[in-house]
């Protein structure tokens, strides 16, 4: 399992930091974005760490 710590500042710049893909999907949501196939991707790392978040 991946462990990822949010309060952390990344040690090292990573491609797709979670804050990008929420970022994206906001501007999604106000109608600053269009939509676009990609952004299930965006979405899909959300679900993925709020589920892993989640009590089972």
């Amino acid at each position: 399992m991946i462990q990822i710590t949010l309060n952390n500042e990344p040690e090292e710049l990573n491609l797709g930091q979670l804050s990008d893909d929420y970022s994206e999907i906001h501007e999604i949501s106000l109608g600053d974005k269009e939509a676009i196939g990609y952004a299930l991707v965006w979405l899909a790392s959300l679900y993925k760490i709020i589920g892993e978040k989640s009590p089972s």
